[in-house]
């Protein structure tokens, strides 16, 4: 199966490296066109090399109630 890439901006690979179970918008360099909230990506540095697997999740929350 092929997924989705999420490239990093340099150096932001660190905290992935060090466990961080998670990937902020604002270390991220590019998104693929088509990626919807629940895709499974493969996170790479910005040398493109593999860092792990997730899921995406856009962050916009619908309004309550």
């Amino acid at each position: 199966m092929q997924y989705f890439v999420v490239q990093l901006k340099k150096g932001k690979e660190v905290s992935l490296i060090r466990k961080h179970p998670w990937v902020f918008s604002g270390a991220i360099h590019s998104l693929p066109k088509g990626l919807k909230d629940g895709d499974i990506v493969e996170v790479c540095a910005s040398d493109k090399s593999y860092l792990g697997r997730g899921h995406y999740q856009s962050g916009d929350l619908l309004p309550s109630g």
